[in-house]
Parts: structure tokens; C-alpha cells; sequence
């Protein structure tokens, strides 16, 4: 899986994925992908002492702990700078940074499931009550929401 050659193919990827076997080759794959190309991830695995070659399955690849997100940018090396958005935390707490080199994958994510499970949004009035969140230009619950009101078309849907 090369990013530099082709992304556009490797980012249809999942969503042509139909099975379990399917997902777990594929979770396999980004695994492979983020040892390799992720320098983060390729010196957290490297302290645990794992090599890719023992991973097998997919109840096997490390995770990341989550101060990681809050001190290093996690992403692959090379990818675009994109959008980055910040976990809501506790207000005392350094939140996580979850970079986003794509904003479009995202995108396509959720709207096919939004799509897949109440049909298209033009369909709907979206109401969201989301007061603490508007405040913050950085949530990916609001890019999600603010997408989908777009996508209503519906002068009445919204944002509160």
C-alpha cells in the first residue's frame, strides 16, 4: 500500500470492504502501513520490542496509549497537513490531537453511514443541540453535524 503513488486508490479502500475477513485484511494492511510509515508508531513498537512480521492478527496490533495523542502528531509521514481536531478533555487537561490528513475520508465515513442506516440526509431536519461544542472551531462532532445540516438542505436544520 503506497500513500505516495496512489491515495486515492488506497483511501476507496474501505469502503469496497463487505466482510469480516475483508476488515481484518485491511486493519492488517494500515497495521503494516503505520509501522512502516508512521515514525511515531514505528519507534512505540520498536520500544515494546515488536516486529511487524509477529502480527498476525488484528487482536494483536498495539494501540497507541492516548498521551501519545496529546504529545506527539500521530500521523503518516509525508501525508498533507489537513485538518486537526482536539478531544474535548476536562478543561484542566492537554486535550488529544487527532490529524486528519484527508477531511474527505471522514467525510465519506460518516455519510455513508448516515446514508446506510436513515437514507439520504436531504431527507432530514437536523436539530443539534451542541452548546459546549460550538465553542470549539476544533470538534469533530461539529464538522460532522456541520456537514450533515449541509447536506439537508434544509434552511430550518441547524445548529443550537
Amino acid at each position: 500500500m503506497d500513500l505516495s503513488s496512489d491515495p486515492t486508490s488506497m483511501l476507496q479502500a474501505p469502503f469496497r470492504i463487505r466482510s469480516e475477513q475483508g476488515f481484518n485484511a485491511w486493519a492488517l494492511r494500515l497495521f503494516q502501513l503505520h509501522a512502516s510509515e508512521n515514525s511515531v508508531y514505528k519507534e512505540f513498537l520498536k520500544c515494546l520490542g515488536i516486529r511487524c512480521s509477529e502480527i498476525c492478527d488484528i487482536t494483536d496490533i498495539p494501540c497507541l496509549p492516548i498521551t501519545l495523542f496529546k504529545q506527539r502528531e500521530i500521523r503518516l509521514d509525508g501525508t498533507p497537513q489537513g485538518i486537526t481536531f482536539l478531544s474535548s478533555g476536562t478543561t484542566a487537561s492537554v486535550p488529544s490531537k487527532h490529524h486528519l490528513p484527508w477531511p474527505e475520508l471522514y467525510e465519506r465515513a460518516f455519510m455513508s453511514g448516515f446514508e446506510r442506516t436513515y437514507g439520504a440526509p436531504s431527507h432530514w431536519r437536523i436539530l443539534a443541540l451542541l452548546p459546549s461544542y460550538l465553542e470549539r472551531g476544533d470538534s469533530s462532532l461539529v464538522f460532522m453535524v456541520d456537514r450533515l445540516i449541509q447536506a439537508t438542505g434544509d434552511p430550518l436544520s441547524g445548529t443550537y
